[in-house]
């Protein structure tokens, strides 16, 4: 299991990020049950992007961020476990540019 890229420095945390991730999917599920949620006019919802989280936890992909690849800090994975981004590439769209990037 050490040929996947799960950042080393995440490991210890697997666990609480199935569990997390596990929540946040039964909390979905119950929110679209009573009615509260629907999916996105663009076809995205937060079941799907929970179940690719899980996917990526599994690939040993998780916690890094699709467009720079820099690790994902902890505290914002705990915030929001099916993150792709960091918040630097997260925030790129409204400042124009990529960050690093002119």
């Amino acid at each position: 299991m050490e040929s996947h890229r799960f950042p080393s420095d995440l490991r210890p945390y697997y666990p609480e990020f199935l569990i997390l991730l596990g929540r946040e999917r039964n909390r979905e599920l119950l929110a679209r049950v009573e009615g509260r949620r629907e999916t996105a006019s663009d076809g995205s919802s937060t079941l799907l992007e929970i179940s690719e989280a899980i996917a990526r936890l599994r690939a040993g992909t998780f916690g890094l961020c699709e467009e720079c690849a820099a690790p994902i800090p902890l505290e914002r994975l705990r915030r929001v476990p099916y993150t792709r981004t960091c918040i630097a590439c997260q925030a790129w769209p409204a400042q124009g540019s990529r960050p690093g990037r002119p």
